[in-house]
């Protein structure tokens, strides 16, 4: 009995479990505290240069959301798992899609206090959020259709058309703004 009571492994292990969930938990407040800081930057970058907030979510916003999946895709692609590296890419934004902007609406919901959301009317630019709907079917429509013609291999020369493709988006929708 004093040697299980001495036994500093199983001390150890015992003490495991409440110390990840307790990281678990402060990684999440990080990541709220740090998400906050980061919602008031944007804010200050709006107020200065008086840009739309749809241009701004859809430029600094987007390339800060997407940057992560940028360096961790190429890296899986480097390794070989180029697979892994594609279902990442489009079940990372479905998820987005379906559970963080699934959730956030279902608890305005509960909370009694139920929003709509209507995309293309508000007191912003309409036309950017038409725009970038256009865009993003198009893309999706053409990523279907090249993935089809080419019995669903992906070749580096459709990276230049994707490429391509975001440079036009990103044109049309600074023109668009300006």
């Amino acid at each position: 009995l004093i040697y299980k009571l001495l036994d500093i492994r199983a001390f150890r292990d015992n003490l495991q479990v409440p110390f990840i969930f307790l990281n678990f938990v402060a990684s999440i407040l990080w990541i709220h505290f740090v998400a906050e800081m980061l919602m008031d930057y944007l804010a200050i970058v709006q107020i200065i240069s008086d840009l739309p907030p749809n241009f701004i979510g859809l430029t600094i916003l987007a390339w800060g959301n997407s940057s992560n999946d940028f360096f961790v895709d190429v890296a899986l692609a480097k390794k070989g798992l180029g697979i892994m590296a594609m279902s990442g890419i489009f079940a990372g934004q479905f998820f987005n899609l379906t559970v963080g902007f699934g959730l956030v609406l279902i608890k305005k919901t509960i909370s009694g206090t139920p929003i709509t959301f209507n995309l293309f009317d508000g007191e912003y630019m309409n036309n950017i959020n038409l725009l970038m709907v256009v865009f993003s079917i198009l893309s999706l429509l053409m990523t279907l259709i090249n993935s089809y013609v080419n019995r669903f291999d992906v070749h580096y020369k459709y990276g230049y058309y994707l490429a391509a493709f975001y440079v036009i988006f990103f044109g049309v929708i600074s023109f668009a703004t300006f």
